[in-house]
């Protein structure tokens, strides 16, 4: 009987050590990446619905932090905005390549930090 509960207890140590048993769950591999779409030409209205919709975020030149969301909205119902008349000349990194989702796509445009639009 000593020796049954001592097995008992080994199994149950093993099954709580691939469990997690610590309280903090084993680290995953980061297998969700996207490939980044060619935006170049683009509205940035459009360039930026794009980069939505494929969980990637977006910014400009000389910005801290990425954005999450459309520039003013994607498709019929969004708002229009002086911003949506200017066309993407580049991005980076480049069209094509795999990237975790989240990530952050820099679009070049004729209206950057370094040269605001008026």
């Amino acid at each position: 009987m000593r020796r049954f509960g001592a097995l008992v207890l080994a199994g149950i140590a093993l099954i709580g050590a691939g469990c997690g048993a610590t309280g903090t769950p084993a680290p995953r591999p980061v297998t969700d990446t996207v490939t980044v779409p060619d935006v170049v030409g683009l509205t940035l209205r459009d360039a930026t619905c794009g980069l939505t919709q494929v969980r990637l975020r977006w910014r400009f030149p000389g910005q801290r932090q990425g954005t999450a969301g459309p520039i003013s909205g994607c498709g019929s119902g969004g708002v229009h905005s002086s911003m949506d008349e200017f066309r993407v000349t580049g991005q980076v990194p480049a069209p094509g390549t795999r990237v975790r989702s989240g990530s952050v796509v820099v679009l070049r445009n004729p209206c950057t930090a370094a040269r605001p639009c008026s």
